[in-house]
């Protein structure tokens, strides 16, 4: 409840500033009024707290790469351990219900990027899978974060490893007819 006030009250006073008005959301000192603040903390301590979600075994990843028998099959299975590396959210790497509402930017080509003894490779080497690690930009987060970059180093096994899957990931997505830096 708290950030939508907040909200709220940001655009309202928005447009007094708009029509040089005074912020009233502001005491004379330029603080945020002694009402509003007590009324946030309230909201805060009301708020219930956030449900944590049990992680995903490590093992069920590994039982879906030795499963893989079809396109299908090796592309999720490619997502989903390229995602478990980087703590991806759905929507960041799939295509989910109502995506234009959502603030989070689904990854593109053109956020990852693979390093090998400190150079960057481009996505059409072929030595791709054999770089030292992959890095992602997340360009725009749900928590307001912009351009975030989380790197992975190779982990050596031969399915659970962020920088092969990823890899993989890019090879096939490149090979589609059309394919793109700007491709999801």
């Amino acid at each position: 409840a708290e950030s939508t006030v907040r909200n709220s009250l940001s655009f309202v006073a928005s447009t007094f500033r708009e029509h040089d008005r005074p912020n009233p959301t502001r005491d004379e000192d330029g603080e945020l009024s002694r009402l509003l603040s007590r009324q946030f903390r309230a909201f805060k301590n009301d708020d219930p707290n956030p449900i944590q979600q049990k992680a995903l075994p490590i093992g069920v990843l590994s039982e879906i790469a030795k499963r893989q028998t079809t396109e299908t099959e090796r592309a999720i299975s490619q997502l989903a351990i390229g995602a478990f590396f980087f703590a991806c959210r759905s929507c960041e790497y799939l295509k989910v219900p109502s995506a234009e509402k959502r603030r989070t930017d689904v990854l593109r080509l053109r956020n990852i990027r693979f390093l090998l003894n400190g150079r960057e490779l481009d996505h059409g080497n072929s030595r791709l899978e054999f770089a030292d690690c992959v890095a992602i930009t997340f360009e725009w987060q749900k928590k307001d974060e912009r351009m975030d970059t989380v790197t992975q180093m190779a982990s050596g096994d031969a399915l659970l490893c962020p920088v092969r899957q990823w890899a993989a990931l890019m090879k096939r997505i490149r090979n589609y007819k059309g394919a793109t830096d700007n491709t999801p």
